[in-house]
Formats: C-alpha cells, structure tokens, sequence
C-alpha cells in the first residue's frame, strides 16, 4: 500500500504536511539533483516534493496526493512539516513528537526523525506507536548521544522541549523552502516549447527560401566566419618582426662567441647553447674553482653565474647579447613558394656531398601553426633546417644564404684534438617563403 500524506494543521491559509517519503540526494549539481528527483519520483509513483540541505546531507521529501481521489480537503499552497522542522531545530540529532490539529487523523502523531540537519523518518501513527518508537530510537544510542524530543503537546511529557505557541513558531520558522513543489515529471511545457522552436524554424526557413540574395549573403558570412584568413593576417603581422636572427646577425652572434675566453683560470668551455642571443656557456673545472670564474665573466659585462648543484665541477655562465630578432620588411621580400621549393631541392643534392650534416624539412608546413585551411597564395612557408658542422662551412652557409633564412638556436661544442680545440657549431632555424 503507497504511503500517503496526511494534514497537520493549516496556518494563515498554508497547509503543514506530514507523512512523507524522504529519500537521500547524492546529486551535487542542478541538473543532475532535478534527474534524482524525476527518478526517485517515478519510481514511489509520486508526483511532489520538498527538500532540505543540511550542513552534512541534503534529503528530499516525495509526497502522494491526488486532490481528485483522497477525501481530505486541503489549502492549495501546501508545506512540508519535517522540512519546517528540520530548518528550525538545527543540526543536532532531534525525535519530533507533534500531535495532528486538523485532517482525517486529528488527534494522531506525527513522528519526525532528523538527523545530520535532514528527516530521515516522517510518518503518522497513533499515540502508542509513536512512543514504542521513540524508545526504539533512544536505545539504539548511548546515553551521551540521546535524541533530543520535542513536541507540541505539553502532555507528552517526555518531551525536553515544548513549542507553545504554534502560530509565532510557523510565523518565525515557516519559508518557501520548506513548500511542497510539482516534481519536473511533466514534458508538456517541453513540448510547448519545442513546437514554438519549430515554427519559428519554419518561418524562417519559408522566408530564407524567398529571398535568393539572402541566402547568398548569409552563406557568405558563415564562410567568413569559417575562414581564419584574417586572423592568421593578423597573426603574421605581429610576428613578422620577430621570425628569428638574420644569418647576418647569426654571424655577428658567432664573432662575439669566439671572443670568450674558452680556456681560463683553471676552467674550460664545453658548450655554448643560444636561444636566439640569450646565450649559455657551459663550463668544466680544470683544477679551478668557482670563485675564479668572476673574475673572467663579469657580472658588470651582463654575465650571470648559474652554479650547478648536482657537479660541482660544473656552472654555466648566462648572458643576453644585443642582439635582435628580425625579419622582412614585407612579406613579399621573402622568395616565392616554387622558387624556394626548387633552390631547397637543387641545394640539398649539394649539401649531402659536403660535410655539412644537414637536415631539412622540405615539405614545408604553414607558417605560424594552427591555422588549417589557410589559402596557399596567402600563407608563409616554413621549412626548417638543421645543420652542423666546422667553422668554416657553417661561416660559408651563412654567407651563401641569406635570404628568407632565420636561425632560432645555435649550439656551440669545443672538441679538443692533437692539434688543438676544434669547434663544432651546430644551428637550427627555417628558410621561409611566401
């Protein structure tokens, strides 16, 4: 038998309803609380509800009542009792003991249970019941943990509180919240509002299909809207400045390199790593120590000392030297796609026959990335290299490249030998066309 509703008592024209099912929520979100909701209600065949969030729990209360079937007459705006309660009495463990004022069981109790800030018991039983259930309840905990009763009726003198003056409790305590509301099971204002949608889709489909120049101009839009052609313009225009170091610049980079002292108070240069002209110098003690490196990387000539904490035997030295990124003046400066597609073919036939270990990307790909579908005749090529060799052929490919080419690292390698340090220069950067 479906456990129904009972009326409490009616105050300033609000019904107190009592004899709900109430169920936990484990739902944070909105829309997932609304779906617990349709399905807990769907599956107690029950078309309302009232809620109650606590500081630990958050409980609904799922009510059955069918005005067209039950004989008990009732206001139209009806509340949940538990949920009243619950708001009023706090967080601490409470057994509500309220004696019915009006409906078909006047004169019962309604037991409410509230645990953690939320019901967990709502129902309607006479006067013995209620108490061999209050009973149950207390021995289940220990004596330190008690519920604590409250009632309506100061002859249920077990009660450790009584409200006396129902109408001022309901007039403090008694809040949209605690109102019994329609669970979200009928899909009819859905409908209404998916059949408005499909009219007003219809409307502007028939007009759509009237106006030829209309429909041209908005296909139109949605392929501007598609097409990053602007943007990837834009883009280009804030980096065209900024492409990377010129093989000029490369070769006045590489002149201030060999400058340093690479063999000095007892410490030897390794490696030299830069980052644009953000450079690096690795260092090995040769019987030095690190409060001789100062003395030949100034910190008044733009070098700072990183020490290394895992080898003591190693700091790097770091300085930015000034030098810029560049780039064309215009974008129409930089040589053709086909034209550097076929100097990049013939050239690479002559780098694999030198010692100049070089790798190029000769497919190319859009320049900068992240922009798909970009017209040919509108982008910037990009085909990165990498070589390595001596001295003299990296100074060589600098001086024979020059145009559409910018570095974006240069690595710097001693090597000794019988005859001396052999330096070892490696660089990586892009030939780019338009």
């Amino acid at each position: 038998m479906k456990k129904l509703s009972c009326l409490v008592d009616v105050w300033d024209k609000k019904g107190l309803v009592a004899n709900l099912s109430w169920q936990p929520l484990l739902a944070r979100r909105f829309m997932k609380v609304t779906k617990e909701l349709r399905t807990t209600g769907q599956l107690l065949d029950c078309g309302r509800y009232s809620s109650v969030r606590g500081a630990l729990a958050w409980s609904a209360g799922f009510e059955d009542f069918d005005v067209g079937v039950d004989r008990e007459e009732r206001p139209d705006t009806q509340f949940s009792l538990a949920a009243c309660l619950s708001r009023a009495l706090g967080d601490k463990d409470t057994l509500v003991v309220w004696r019915l004022r009006k409906g078909l069981r006047e004169g019962d109790i309604a037991l409410i249970v509230i645990e953690d800030g939320v019901p967990t018991l709502d129902t309607v039983c006479v006067e013995s019941e209620a108490m061999s259930m209050m009973e149950f309840y207390q021995s289940s905990r220990s004596q330190d943990s008690f519920f604590r009763i409250v009632s309506n009726d100061k002859s249920l003198w077990v009660a450790d509180e009584h409200i006396e003056d129902e109408a001022s409790f309901f007039k403090q305590h008694l809040k949209r919240l605690d109102q019994i509301q329609s669970i979200p099971l009928d899909y009819m204002q859905l409908g209404r509002l998916v059949l408005v949608l499909m009219c007003l889709l219809a409307a502007w489909m028939t007009y759509d299909y009237i106006s030829t120049q209309k429909i041209e101009a908005e296909r139109m839009v949605l392929l501007a809207a598609s097409d990053k052609t602007t943007a990837y313009v834009n883009t280009l225009d804030t980096l065209r400045t900024r492409m990377g170091l010129s093989a000029e610049s490369t070769s006045k980079l590489l002149e201030q390199l060999y400058d340093l002292p690479y063999v000095e108070e007892g410490w030897v240069v390794e490696d030299i790593v830069c980052e644009l002209a953000l450079c690096t110098i690795g260092l090995k003690s040769i019987g030095g120590y690190s409060n001789q490196i100062d003395r030949v990387f100034k910190a008044n000539q733009g070098f700072k000392i990183i020490p290394d904490m895992a080898d003591a035997k190693r700091i790097k030295v770091q300085k930015s030297f000034d030098i810029k990124s560049a780039g064309p003046n215009a974008w129409t400066d930089l040589p053709p796609k086909q034209t550097m597609l076929d100097t990049l073919m013939h050239e690479k036939q002559v780098w694999s026959r030198v010692d100049l270990g070089a790798r190029l990307n000769l497919e190319g790909e859009v320049w900068p990335s992240g922009f798909a579908g970009i017209p040919k005749e509108k982008s910037v090529i990009r085909h990165s290299i990498k070589v390595k060799s001596g001295v003299f052929l990296i100074e060589d490919f600098l001086a024979t490249y020059g145009t559409g080419l910018y570095w974006d690292r240069l690595k710097l390698t001693t090597q000794p030998g019988q005859s001396g340090t052999r330096l070892e220069i490696e660089l990586e950067g892009a030939f780019y066309a338009y």
